[in-house]
C-alpha cells in the first residue's frame, strides 16, 4: 500500500504518453506550437511534440528522475503545477519572443523539474531528520531513498543547465534556449512556494544541530581538560 501510495503516476504516465504518441503519430507536424498560427490550445500540446528520437528520449531521461524526485518530495499537485504553469509562461515567451518559429519538446518540463529538485533535496533532509529523532518510525521507505538519490543527481546539474540557458538566450540554434531559461526561474519560483514550511523546518533542524555540535565539543574540551589534570597530577 505504501509502494502504491508513494509511486510518481504523473512522472511515468507523462513519460509514457510522450513515448507512445512519438511512435503512433507525428507529433512536430501535429503538436507543436507555431508562432505565427494563433493556436493557443497547442502551448500544452507541443510538451508532446519531438522532431527525434534523440529529443525524446533525451528529455525521458531527465524527466523520469527529476519527476520522481519532485512529485515523491514536493507532491503529485504541486509538480503538476510547475509543470503547466512553466508551459503556460514559455509558451507566452514563444509567442511574443519576436520571431516566427516553431517550436515543441518536454525539455522545458525537464528544466523546471531539475531545479525543483533543489527543494526535493531540502525535503529529504527534513524526512531523514525527523527519521532520526523518531518522529517518523517507518523511517524514508526505498522510493524516497531513490527519489533523494535523484534529486541530489539533478541538483548538481542546475548551474550548468541554467548557465547555459543563459548564455544561449537570445539564440535560436533549432532550440528556443530562452524557453529553458524561463522554465528554470518558475520551478525555482514555484518549488519555493511549495517548500516554504519545508525550507523552514530545515532551518530549524540546521540551528539545533549546530547548537547541539556545539554543546557537545564544549563538553569534550571540558573532558579533554579533565583528562589532562588527572594525569597532570599521576
Amino acid at each position: 500500500m505504501r509502494f502504491i501510495k508513494q509511486f510518481p503516476f504523473i512522472t511515468v504516465v507523462f513519460v509514457i504518453i510522450n513515448i507512445v504518441l512519438f511512435y503512433t503519430t507525428n507529433t512536430w507536424e501535429n503538436l507543436t506550437l507555431d508562432t505565427t498560427d494563433l493556436q493557443n490550445y497547442k502551448i500544452l500540446t507541443s510538451m508532446f511534440a519531438h522532431k527525434d528520437a534523440g529529443h525524446l528520449w533525451v528529455n525521458m531521461a531527465v524527466i523520469l528522475p527529476a519527476g520522481l524526485a519532485v512529485e515523491l518530495l514536493i507532491g503529485r499537485t504541486k509538480m503538476l503545477a510547475i509543470m503547466l504553469v512553466q508551459e503556460l509562461i514559455i509558451g507566452y515567451f514563444a509567442m511574443n519572443f519576436g520571431k516566427a518559429m516553431i517550436t515543441g519538446g518536454a525539455s522545458g518540463v525537464g528544466y523546471a523539474l531539475v531545479v525543483a529538485c533543489l527543494f526535493a533535496m531540502v525535503k529529504v533532509y527534513v524526512l531523514d531528520r525527523r527519521s532520526s529523532e523518531n518522529w517518523d518510525s517507518n523511517g524514508l521507505s526505498i522510493m524516497q531513498v531513490i527519489a533523494g538519490a535523484a534529486s541530489i543527481v539533478m541538483t548538481l546539474t542546475i548551474p550548468m543547465c541554467m548557465w547555459d540557458a543563459w548564455s544561449k538566450y537570445n539564440t535560436l540554434e533549432g532550440v528556443a534556449n530562452f524557453a529553458h531559461f524561463w522554465a528554470g526561474i518558475v520551478g525555482f519560483v514555484l518549488g519555493l512556494v511549495f517548500s516554504i514550511s519545508t525550507i523552514k523546518q530545515a532551518i530549524g533542524f540546521g540551528i539545533s544541530h549546530f547548537k547541539a555540535a556545539r554543546v557537545n565539543a564544549h563538553l569534550n574540551r571540558q573532558e579533554n581538560a579533565r583528562m589532562r589534570e588527572y594525569w597532570g597530577k599521576a
